[in-house]
This record gives C-alpha cells, sequence and structure tokens, in this order.
C-alpha cells in the first residue's frame, strides 16, 4: 500500500465502511459502479482534506495517470453536493 495510504488508512477505511467496501477495492483498478462514490470521496480527502498533490494521488492510485485523478477530483459529486467540500460529519 501507498505510503500517503497508510498514513491516512483509518479516516479512508471510515469513508469504505460507509459505503461497504474494502480499501483495496477502492484503489484497484475495477471500474463497476459500486466503487465510484468511495474513489471519489477518497480522492478529495486526500487533495482537499490532507492537501495532497495530485502526483501523489496519482502514485497511490497507481492504475491512474495525472489527468484522471484530477478529473476524478474536479467532477466528484459528493464536491459538488456540500459546497465544493466534502462533508466530514458522516465519518467517524
Amino acid at each position: 500500500m501507498h505510503t500517503i495510504l497508510e498514513r491516512n488508512k483509518g479516516h479512508l477505511e471510515n469513508i469504505c465502511r460507509k459505503y461497504k467496501v474494502d480499501l483495496q477495492e477502492v484503489i484497484w483498478r475495477n471500474r463497476t459502479k459500486e466503487f465510484k462514490k468511495p474513489r471519489c470521496e477518497v480522492a478529495c480527502v486526500l487533495k482537499y482534506k490532507y492537501n495532497y498533490t495530485y502526483e501523489m494521488i496519482w502514485e497511490a492510485f497507481d492504475w491512474r495517470n495525472h489527468s484522471a485523478i484530477v478529473h476524478l477530483v474536479k467532477h466528484c459529486k459528493p464536491k459538488k453536493q456540500f459546497g465544493w467540500r466534502i462533508d466530514y460529519s458522516e465519518v467517524n
């Protein structure tokens, strides 16, 4: 597992628990619909709460390229839904 994922593993696993998925499945190349929201939220949390760069997130999601991460974060519905912020109140 990548360093930034290990460093913030507790918070990211809480997000995954909310969606009833595993963190490894979220960062893996699986494109099924059930992983879209948690993947989006994990990427946004890494970008906006922990202030990681797109390149660092890209390395954590090693199967995606830089532009895919930028697109994922910019077009994330959870981010838009909460006034361009993720609602952290649901995550312990």
